[in-house]
């Protein structure tokens, strides 16, 4: 069935000790709730890992997926956190955006022969 993980490779990337472990304890350590801050355009994750907010800017949506914060080969617990599917998939979407633009192989347009 076609979906997020369709042709990806990232779950074989995730260490064997992922969904026994690193996931459950993200999941207890937030409470089961989403941690995206409403007042941040990212989430706020620099804001959450130094504990600098008020819990009413906290998404009151249950947290459904865990998001690497930083370097996203680094599985560590303080690295991650957890987001409604909804959050997540907004944060992976501007992710991938942003490194669509800078990596892009497309070439600049060319001017129009008439403003040369």
């Amino acid at each position: 069935m076609p979906g997020q993980w369709h042709g990806s490779t990232r779950r074989s990337t995730l260490p064997p000790n992922w969904a026994s472990e690193i996931r459950p304890a993200v999941r207890e350590r937030d409470g089961g709730r989403c941690t995206w801050l409403d007042n941040h355009d990212d989430g706020g994750p620099a804001e959450y890992l130094a504990g600098t907010y008020d819990d009413n800017q906290r998404c009151p949506a249950p947290g459904t997926d865990t998001d690497h914060i930083g370097d996203r080969e680094d599985h560590s617990i303080p690295n991650q956190r957890l987001l409604c599917s909804y959050h997540h998939d907004r944060r992976s979407s501007k992710q991938g955006n942003t490194n669509r633009k800078r990596y892009s192989n497309r070439r600049p347009p060319e001017k129009h022969p008439g403003l040369r």
